[in-house]
């Protein structure tokens, strides 16, 4: 009886485990931090990207107010995002930072006009 009962228990977390697993979008950002002047961009890819959550753009965008290279990179683990790697440019004395962070499907929106 205890077999049959830990069996069934078994096959309905198995089968609730998959109702409940949210599909994971990874998505990247750009961050260039340019030297001269200390000037902040993100890039988001070509594709218009929303987020569900209107705080998450907020964050992003506070990434333009940082005063140092460490500060954004301080702040962007903070908020979520990973460093995945970075590139100096010589002749335009800036770096840019590439980020990714995983987000349940339902939380973006991808426009791909």
């Amino acid at each position: 009886m205890k077999k049959k009962s830990a069996c069934a228990v078994l096959v309905f977390l198995l089968i609730t485990s998959f109702c409940f697993a949210q599909e994971k979008v990874e998505k990247y950002c750009e961050v260039i931090v340019r030297a001269d002047f200390f000037k902040v961009s993100i890039n988001l890819g070509s594709l218009k990207t929303y987020f569900k959550d209107s705080s998450e753009m907020k964050h992003l965008l506070a990434v333009k107010n940082m005063e140092s290279a460490v500060g954004v990179l301080d702040y962007m683990s903070k908020i979520g995002w990973n460093l995945v790697s970075s590139t100096y440019i010589n002749y335009n004395a800036k770096t840019a930072f590439y980020f990714k962070k995983a987000f349940n499907k339902s939380e973006i929106i991808i426009d791909s006009e």
